[in-house]
């Protein structure tokens, strides 16, 4: 180390004889050039020294009069110029001397032990602490800057005395000027977040033992305004003593806050992509995946480690074609979003709907690179837009075929009304027979299509009673098991205590009829057919899967079979009238449509769960009531006598080739009829015969009124009056509930001149 070779020194001693003892031993020292020495004799004179010169070493007695040289210290080490200070005392007092280092003495001498040698030590050792200080300060100015434009402030700890050096920017880090602060570690740790606390002296005190390299927390600490801050506090120890004793540390402070707002905001912000209601998966440019989301994982059934780095296509369902593709590449290439309905197929193999979204993801130069996707299961919206579509398809159809059942089944009453008149008047001519029972039963069958039709369409007249669905398939199953072959097995499970329905007992089994023809045309191989009732309550969450539900107690209906099951792209048009995938000629596709229907009209719905070469389930829901099943009357069997009495019926019909055919009937069975095609014609004919008149048969809609009003004012002027109302519409025009509900008879068109003629002879 080089020493300045010139040094001014100054001495403040009160004794002039050790003033010249001191500069003689002064002058015995060699290695310096030239020594500069100013005496004081005053703590005054001192200071007045201090101010006018310019001193590279100051030595101070501690005996001074009023004031010592270590009040002497104590006011002059912090001046800008000071010079380094050395205390010397006459006897050895170990609390001054330590107080002397602290006011900031770079060392102390005790007097009668002051020698040449002792001196030239001192000297060297105090220049040399002066030199490494002065460096020390340069280092620390750059430090500074380096910090301040880093915005880092500096600390420095003593550990020995336990004082704190602390830079103006660590203070304005926390909200005060540097000389706000007198106790920087009571700042220090008062101010830290008592959360943070333990964790914080945690860390220090592990690195002070030297169990860590270096000091580094982060944490919360109250600036002066009274705002919580978040700091990076690093330090290191950089100087122990020769037991590893801790004597310095130095570090730094930086403010993180805006660091840790940024990180709160990443976290919340990856807290709700990683808990989005929405699947989320980002990838590259060609659609390798690099990140999803946990619900991406529910949704498609894949764990995130096992689509990480595999292509989007591993979801492809094959059920879009390439011009699809080819759209949304070309859109997502211009930088557009895409959006659109696709089917994916899950880990499970199983294909469901999403609602996709993809956005380019930009980065700074607007360039993009990557594409963040955003899917929605939309399954069971789909599923319900599929139920609604076929519940409107059903209506429309149903509409139509309501509106040409009329026309039809005119048509066909008088078709089958001749036949039997024909038949009747020709019965020994066998080959008049013959084709007169073809032609009735090609009626007939048209006649059924058309009920059938009716069926499908909920357009036909029920007649709707309390019945138990339990004994209703009970009374089918020795019918059913003809109709299925040997290798094929129904098995029944029954609900205990089954609540009862209000439904039309042939309209049901008709249902249970054709399901069951369906089960067994799915099983070629043979299986099984599981017919199940059970009671049900339906609830909220059951109304929200099934569009056609409502809340509230059911029978449910379930038919299972084991067969080859339905696959996915036409088990949406199987209720659709004339479907079928059987052969020509073995099956009209009539036969789920009318079940679909028949339950409809009983304000039940039905559902379908199939899978494919697993079966097929069917389950019908129908709403119970709380009334007895009423016992039925047993029918006898003995061939009637049809013949009349000559009794004089009103007949009112508008279909003049009908109201012809009923009049040649009921006149050839001996009965008196009056004939007219209008109301205003039957009004004057009963005024004119209602003492004669017994029976009157209406058709329900005229051409200028309606036949149900007119009865009723018939009935009003002769209550004995007997009454058969029919009609060739199914829908409201048919006024079915208002006729059963008033108890009049009816008959749908078309029907059996035999069933005319029993229900005449029945009434009269």
């Amino acid at each position: 180390m080089t020493f300045p070779q010139n040094i001014s020194i100054l001495i403040i001693e009160d004794d002039p004889e050790d003033f010249t003892l001191f500069e003689d031993h002064l002058s015995e020292i060699k290695d310096f050039a030239k020594m500069n020495v100013s005496w004081a004799k005053t703590f005054d004179e001192g200071n007045d020294k201090l101010k006018t010169g310019k001193f590279d070493l100051c030595f101070a007695d501690y005996n001074l009069g009023e004031k010592s040289g270590l009040d002497f210290i104590l006011e002059n080490s912090n001046q800008k110029y000071s010079p380094s200070f050395i205390l010397i005392t006459g006897l050895g007092n170990r609390e001054i001397d330590l107080k002397a280092m602290e006011a900031g003495a770079s060392d102390y001498l005790i007097k009668n032990e002051v020698n040449p040698s002792s001196l030239e030590r001192t000297i060297r050792y105090t220049l040399s602490q002066k030199i490494i200080e002065e460096e020390f300060k340069i280092s620390e100015d750059r430090l500074n800057l380096a910090l301040n434009a880093s915005n880092e402030g500096l600390w420095d700890w003593n550990l020995v005395t336990d004082k704190f050096y602390r830079s103006e920017r660590w203070a304005n880090i926390l909200g005060y000027e540097l000389s706000e602060i007198e106790n920087v570690k009571k700042i220090w740790v008062d101010k830290i977040h008592p959360n943070d606390l333990e964790r914080v002296h945690k860390s220090l005190d592990l690195h002070l033992k030297g169990i860590i390299e270096s000091y580094e927390s982060e944490y919360r600490i109250l600036t002066k305004s009274g705002k919580w801050i978040w700091i990076l506090d690093k330090g290191k120890v950089v100087k122990r003593d020769e037991n590893y004793k801790p004597l310095r540390m130095v570090g730094t402070h930086l403010d993180i806050s805006e660091k840790k707002e940024y990180e709160e905001q990443l976290r919340q912000f990856s807290y709700i992509i990683e808990q989005s209601p929405i699947a989320i998966v980002l990838t590259d440019l060609v659609g390798d995946i690099e990140y999803v989301n946990k619900n991406f994982s529910n949704l498609s059934g894949f764990l995130k480690e096992e689509v990480i780095g595999r292509n989007l296509r591993i979801q492809k369902s094959d059920n879009h074609d390439q011009e699809f593709f080819e759209n949304l590449w070309k859109t997502l290439k211009e930088g557009k979003n895409f959006k659109g309905e696709i089917q994916n197929k899950h880990k499970d193999g199983n294909l469901y709907w999403e609602n996709l979204t993809i956005s380019p993801l930009r980065n700074l130069d607007n360039n993009v690179i990557k594409y963040i996707g955003f899917k929605e299961d939309i399954s069971e919206k789909k599923k319900l837009e599929a139920q609604l579509i076929q519940a409107q398809k059903m209506e429309a159809i149903g509409n139509l075929a309501g509106g040409v059942a009329h026309d039809f089944n005119n048509l066909l009453t008088v078709i089958i009304g001749y036949c039997d008149i024909i038949s009747t008047r020709y019965k020994n001519d066998h080959f008049f027979q013959n084709s007169i029972a073809e032609i009735k039963k090609t009626g007939l069958r048209a006649a059924e299509l058309t009920r059938q039709l009716l069926a499908m369409s909920r357009k036909q007249v029920l007649k709707p009673k309390v019945l138990n669905l339990n004994e209703l398939v009970k009374n089918m199953l020795k019918m059913l098991n003809r109709l299925i072959s040997e290798d094929i097995e129904i098995k029944t499970e029954f609900a205990n205590e089954l609540q009862n329905i209000m439904a039309d007992p042939t309209t049901i089994e008709q249902v249970v009829l054709n399901l069951v023809v369906n089960a067994r045309d799915a099983m070629e191989s043979g299986g099984n057919i599981h017919i199940k009732t059970e009671n049900i309550q339906i609830d909220e969450e059951f109304v929200k899967q099934n569009v056609e539900s409502r809340i509230g107690s059911f029978i449910r209906l379930s038919l299972t079979d084991n067969g080859f099951g339905i696959p996915e792209e036409i088990i949406k048009s199987i209720f659709d009238p004339f479907f079928t995938t059987k052969e020509m000629g073995k099956g009209t596709g009539l036969g789920l449509s009318v079940v679909y229907g028949i339950i409809k009209q009983q304000e039940g719905w039905i559902t379908v769960n199939t899978v494919l070469n697993k079966g097929t389930t069917f389950q019908i829901y129908l709403p119970v009531i709380n009334e007895k099943v009423k016992k039925s009357e047993v029918k006898k069997n003995d061939k009637e006598d049809l013949t009349g009495n000559g009794e004089q019926i009103l007949l009112i019909e508008d279909e003049p080739g009908i109201l012809e055919m009923l009049q040649e009937v009921l006149t050839s069975y001996n009965y008196n009829v009056f004939a007219v095609n209008r109301i205003v014609e039957a009004k004057n004919c009963f005024e004119v015969n209602k003492e004669k008149i017994q029976i009157v048969i209406s058709d329900v809609i005229l051409p200028d009124g309606n036949g149900i009003d007119l009865v009723e004012k018939f009935l009003n002027i002769k209550t004995d009056l007997k009454v058969i109302l029919s009609s060739g519409y199914t829908d409201s025009k048919s006024k079915s509930e208002l006729i059963n509900k008033k108890g009049y008879n009816f008959l749908q068109k078309p029907y059996d001149i035999e069933d005319l003629l029993k229900l005449v002879k029945s009434i009269i």
